[in-house]
């Protein structure tokens, strides 16, 4: 009979995969434990069952708990109190993943999930580590099942609690939903979430909030709506949002800046972010409903101003005073608004638009390319980088491995679905570069090119690299910069396993 390992069968998850094996009798299971005095692995002694202590910081612990199995069920557990839960996690998967492998496990069904941190651009920890271990199952080419569990019941009974009969809260505290294309906010949408202190919905495409939107969350102290589509900031819902410290409406389509008497509800006010590119008067009264308001970091963002009529006049006992303007061809307008804030603030950054983004030249180099047709973007690259990561693993005329060199770059043409996917070759290849062996990939000279690059952080998608090129191309047109508008370049130069940090460019090639 051949033998099924479960890890971690003194755990609630892991404990009734081992029980449900048992019943099947298909099998013979090895329960793994870390505890054998816990409740769970007393509870499967007394049935008979033999289970094995197994020590997840030891290797050759973990090699002897799979010597012998054909099968294996794999989940674990994020240990909260480490120092470093998630790199913690990583390790145990990691030295599970090895065990399987060296001991030709036959098949593996591991618990994983979605890499939040890498999608959302938040942690998530006890998630993020297990998308980081089922990465490197497939990188080692396990067979394997991956299981992602979205809901447990049992959380009807701790995390949302029932307040009546059939009726259950939501506690959620958090909540981050953007870069999700969403269009309306309804009074329906958050109306259970009445614990919500802070809410994330930037990065969609919001044109309109309803006036009861967030009725029923008083506690909200975090609203975070930049980067939409709202054409207009004069009846925005802030009435019942007595708790809100902070409130970021920049980047979105108005044109002016004009608040309601609403704003003056909003008394524990300490940060606000407001403004775009589009705004070019600031008028006199355009801050006035600020008065009152015990504001600790102003960040204004507007275009080139052409017309200012004193309206920063009115800010007062700012810690910090943030002012992302263009406005150097307008130097007596920047002279008479540094003359109204001089005694607003203790501390001023100025940042000028135009440095939002580098020009760079680039020489003729040599690349190893393929082009994917009909396919979305990710999955374009995806399947891009696997061919030609395989190419520089050694499919190639003379049988070597070729170091891989960032960045790996894209080119997406506006109207197409075809991607053309691309590695630099190093310097010892550039000037006989082995030749590929596997169909698709050619290698392709790039004639010498200067680009215009933005550099941007966290997990890229395709709507974060096309809003990252659409902000580079306004910065260009701001600055009277010509650039070829039918395709741009997306560049990463990291790994997928590296969760922080991250560094990715768009690039638009400059025109001649």
């Amino acid at each position: 009979m051949e033998i099924v390992t479960v890890f971690g069968a003194d755990g609630p998850e892991g404990h009734s995969v081992a029980l449900r094996l048992l019943q099947m009798g298909t099998f013979k299971v090895r329960p793994l434990v870390t505890d054998p005095n816990s409740y769970l692995a007393q509870k499967l002694q007394a049935m008979g069952t033999e289970i094995v202590t197994v020590d997840l910081d030891s290797p050759s612990s973990i090699q002897e708990a799979l010597k012998g199995a054909s099968r294996c069920y794999a989940g674990t557990i994020t240990d909260f109190t480490a120092r470093d839960p998630l790199q913690k996690e990583i390790q145990y998967g990691y030295r599970i993943a090895n065990a399987c492998k060296e001991n030709n496990i036959k098949h593996v069904v591991f618990h994983g999930s979605h890499h939040v941190h890498r999608r959302f651009g938040l942690p998530a920890r006890h998630l993020d580590a297990k998308a980081c271990i089922n990465d490197y199952m497939n990188e080692l080419g396990l067979p394997k099942t991956e299981i992602i569990t979205p809901y447990y019941y049992e959380n009807l009974l701790t995390a949302i609690q029932p307040t009546g009969s059939n009726c259950y809260k939501i506690d959620t505290t958090v909540l981050d939903l953007s870069h999700n294309s969403i269009r309306r906010i309804l009074w329906q949408n958050f109306s259970k979430v009445r614990e919500l202190k802070q809410l994330f919905l930037a990065f969609n495409e919001i044109t309109f909030i309803a006036t009861d939107a967030f009725e029923n969350n008083p506690h909200l102290e975090l609203l975070d709506i930049s980067h939409n589509c709202l054409n207009a900031i004069s009846s925005l819902p802030f009435m019942n949002l007595l708790a809100l410290k902070h409130l970021d409406l920049s980047n979105n389509e108005y044109s002016e800046i004009a608040l309601q008497d609403e704003f003056r509800n909003l008394q524990n006010l300490t940060f606000l972010k407001i403004g775009s590119p589009q705004i070019s008067t600031l008028k006199a009264n355009a801050f006035n409903e600020l008065e009152g308001i015990p504001l600790k970091q102003f960040h204004l963002i507007t275009g080139d101003i052409s017309e200012y009529e004193g309206s920063l006049k009115m800010l007062k006992s700012l810690d910090t005073l943030i002012l992302e303007l263009n406005m150097w061809e307008h130097l007596d307008i920047l002279k008479s608004l540094l003359g109204d804030i001089s005694n607003a603030t203790k501390a001023l950054q100025i940042i000028n638009p135009a440095k939002d983004y580098e020009e760079r030249r680039y020489e003729a180099t040599k690349w190893a390319s393929t082009v994917i047709e009909g396919e979305v973007e990710k999955e374009a690259v995806k399947k891009g980088f696997k061919k030609l990561y395989s190419y520089i693993q050694g499919k190639n005329d003379k049988g070597v491995k070729i170091e891989m060199i960032s960045p790996v770059i894209n080119l997406v043409t506006h109207g197409s679905s075809n991607y053309t996917v691309s590695f630099f070759l190093p310097a010892s290849y550039q000037s006989n570069p082995p030749a590929p062996t596997q169909s698709g990939i050619f290698i392709e000279e790039k004639r010498a090119m200067t680009v215009f690059v933005r550099s941007f952080g966290g997990f890229t998608s395709t709507q974060r690299n096309a809003e990252n090129a659409r902000l580079l191309a306004e910065s260009l047109k701001r600055d009277g910069r010509p650039y070829h508008e039918e395709f741009y370049y997306t560049a990463g130069y990291d790994s997928p396993f590296k969760l922080i940090n991250r560094r990715n460019e768009v690039w638009l090639l400059k025109r001649d």
